[in-house]
């Protein structure tokens, strides 16, 4: 069986980075952040993209970049919406391990207020409220693609 690449997917905030880079050290195998990569890839940052190019742009460049990582020895720490475009989540199934990263809205809410969220496209301009609606609604939109996941943890 091919235990690698496994591929880290879950909501924004969730923790996907931090317990993406722990699993990485512990198999002594290359990290990826993907939303660090596109960065890299593209030269701006992922505001910059969304400012610049929009979230439909944003969303291919983000298939393309996985694209380049689907055959890599590491673990992926993918971004919040990664799972939900391009048939992202079937080629990570395809090619690799894949784990939902899981919370409550309250400790997804929790890690978000702790961010710069001038850094999240999706949430800069939102009030405390907002930001709490928003991660209700879209996490039940995002959650039948994360489920696809062969695996899932929980984070308490």
């Amino acid at each position: 069986m091919k235990a690698l690449p496994i591929f880290i997917v879950g909501f924004t905030g969730v923790g996907k980075t931090t317990y993406g880079r722990r699993l990485a050290k512990t198999l002594h195998v290359p990290f990826y952040d993907l939303d660090e990569y596109i960065e890299e890839q593209e030269g701006i940052t992922i505001p910059e993209i969304f400012t610049t190019k929009g979230e439909d742009e944003f969303r291919i460049i983000e298939s393309k970049v996985l694209e380049g990582l689907l055959d890599k020895q590491a673990v992926i720490s993918c971004g919040g919406g990664t799972a939900c475009f391009h048939n992202n989540m079937e080629r990570m199934n395809r090619h690799g391990h894949t784990i939902w990263l899981q919370a409550s809205e309250g400790i997804i809410f929790k890690n978000l207020m702790r961010t710069d969220l001038h850094l999240r496209p999706l949430l800069k301009h939102k009030a405390e409220q907002e930001i709490k609606d928003w991660i209700s609604s879209t996490l039940k939109e995002r959650e039948p693609y994360y489920a696809m996941a062969k695996e899932q943890l929980i984070i308490a």
